[in-house]
C-alpha cells in the first residue's frame, strides 16, 4: 500500500480543503492540482470550470488566486505529486512488464490509427481544392 501523502494548506481558504493529505475544492472531489496544472498549460478559468461543471467559477479562479498567493508552497506540493505518480508507475511497470508493453504496442497502433484516419480525410478535401483551383473560369 502507498504511504499516505500529507499536506496542510498554508492558510484557511473557503474555496479549498484539505482531505486524506490531497487539497480539494471545497464540496467536490476535483483536486487544487487538476485546477492549477491546467491553468499553468494555458487555459483559462473558463474553459477550467466548463471541464470540471461541479466546480463553480468562482471556486477555479478562488482556487488560482490561492495557488498564486502561496505559489512556492503548493509548487512544492505538485512536485511532491508529481515525484509520487512517477514512483508508483515505475513500481508497477516493474510489477507488470507484460502489460506495459502491451499497453505501448497498443497506444502505437491508435497513433498509427489516428494519423491514417486523419490523412484518409484530408486527402479528398486537398483533391477538391486543387481541382477548384485548375479550372479554369469563363
Amino acid at each position: 500500500m502507498a504511504e499516505q501523502l500529507t499536506f496542510e494548506l498554508p492558510a484557511p481558504s473557503d474555496y479549498l480543503q484539505e482531505r486524506n493529505g490531497n487539497i480539494y475544492i471545497t464540496a467536490t472531489r476535483v483536486t487544487l492540482a487538476s485546477i492549477v496544472l491546467l491553468w499553468r498549460q494555458g487555459m483559462a478559468a473558463e474553459a477550467i470550470q466548463a471541464d470540471f461543471p461541479s466546480v463553480s467559477l468562482a471556486s477555479v479562479y478562488g482556487a488560482i488566486a490561492y495557488y498564486l498567493d502561496h505559489q512556492s508552497t503548493i509548487d512544492q506540493y505538485l512536485d511532491t505529486l508529481t515525484e509520487r505518480q512517477r514512483t508508483l508507475e515505475t513500481r508497477a511497470e516493474a510489477t507488470h512488464p507484460q502489460l506495459y508493453a502491451q499497453l505501448r504496442q497498443r497506444m502505437a497502433e491508435a497513433r498509427r490509427d489516428v494519423v491514417t484516419q486523419h490523412d484518409d480525410t484530408i486527402a479528398p478535401q486537398n483533391e477538391r481544392v486543387s481541382r477548384t483551383v485548375e479550372s479554369p473560369t469563363a
